[in-house]
C-alpha cells in the first residue's frame, strides 16, 4: 500500500510538473507573440510617420517652390510696367523756334503755331505761349502803325526792318523760354514718377514679404500639430503595449 501511494503521488506530481511546463512554454509563447506584434506594431506606426512626415514636407516645399515663384512673377510684372511707364513718358518736346516767314503769316491770320501735347500741364504751357505770342503780334502791330504815322517816309524801310528783328529776337526768347518749360516739367514728372515706382515697389516687396511670413507661420504650426499627433500616438501605443503585457504577466 506504501509503495501504491508513493507511485500514485510521484505520477501527480509528474503530471503537476508537466502541466507547469506547458503553462510556462505557452507563456512564453504568448510573451515573444506580444514582443512579435510589439514589434510590427512600432515599425508600422514608424514607417506611417515617417510618410505622414515626408508628404507634409513636399507640400510645404511645393507651397513654398509657388508662392516664390508667384512672388518672382510679380516683382518681374511690375518692374516690366515701370519699364514701360519710363520708355512711355515723353523724353523732351522739342519745340522749333518758328521762322521769321511763318511768323510773319501766322500774324495775319491770327492764327499761332498749334503743338501736340498729351498732358494737361503741356495744354496750359501752350496756352501761356500762345497768350504771349499774340500779346507780342498786337504790341508789334500797335508799335509798327506808331512808327509809320511818326516816321518820316525814307526811313521807314530800315526802321521796319530793325522793328521786325526785334520781334524775331523775341519770339526766338519766347521759344527759348518755353522749351525750357517743357524741360522743366519734364523732369519733375520724370522725378515724380521714379519716387511713385519706388514707393510701389517698397509695398509689393512689404505684401509680398507679408504672404510669405503668413505662409512660413502657417506651416510652422502645421509641423508642429502633427509632430504633437504623432508623439500622441506613440504613447497610445506603448499604453497599449504596457497593458498587453501587464496582462500576460498577470496570467503568469
Amino acid at each position: 500500500m506504501g509503495l501504491l501511494h508513493d507511485l500514485e503521488d510521484q505520477l501527480l506530481r509528474d503530471e503537476l510538473s508537466k502541466k507547469q511546463q506547458q503553462l510556462e512554454q505557452a507563456h512564453a509563447m504568448l510573451i515573444k507573440h506580444h514582443e512579435k506584434t510589439q514589434d510590427l506594431e512600432y515599425r508600422q506606426q514608424k514607417s506611417v510617420h515617417a510618410l505622414r512626415e515626408e508628404q507634409i514636407s513636399k507640400q510645404h516645399e511645393s507651397e513654398l517652390r509657388n508662392q516664390k515663384e508667384y512672388m518672382d512673377r510679380a516683382e518681374r510684372e511690375l518692374l516690366r510696367r515701370h519699364a514701360l511707364e519710363l520708355k512711355q513718358q515723353p523724353k523732351s518736346l522739342k519745340v522749333r523756334t518758328p521762322h521769321w516767314t511763318m511768323v510773319k503769316r501766322e500774324m495775319a491770320n491770327a492764327n499761332f503755331p498749334s503743338f501736340v501735347f498729351k498732358q494737361q500741364k503741356e495744354l496750359q504751357i501752350r496756352k501761356q505761349f500762345r497768350e504771349t505770342c499774340k500779346t507780342q503780334t498786337i504790341q508789334y502791330k500797335a508799335l509798327k502803325r506808331q512808327i509809320l504815322q511818326t516816321t518820316p517816309k525814307e526811313e521807314q524801310k530800315a526802321v521796319i526792318k530793325q522793328l521786325k528783328e526785334e520781334q524775331h529776337r523775341k519770339l526766338t526768347l519766347l521759344g527759348d523760354q518755353y522749351e525750357q518749360s517743357i524741360a522743366d516739367m519734364l523732369q519733375k514728372q520724370s522725378l515724380r514718377l521714379d519716387e511713385s515706382q519706388e514707393v510701389e515697389c517698397h509695398q509689393l516687396k512689404d505684401r509680398l514679404q507679408y504672404e510669405l511670413d503668413i505662409l512660413t507661420a502657417y506651416q510652422s504650426k502645421n509641423r508642429m500639430q502633427a509632430q504633437a499627433q504623432r508623439d500622441r500616438e506613440r504613447k497610445e501605443l506603448e499604453d497599449r503595449v504596457s497593458v498587453r503585457r501587464a496582462l500576460l504577466e498577470s496570467k503568469c
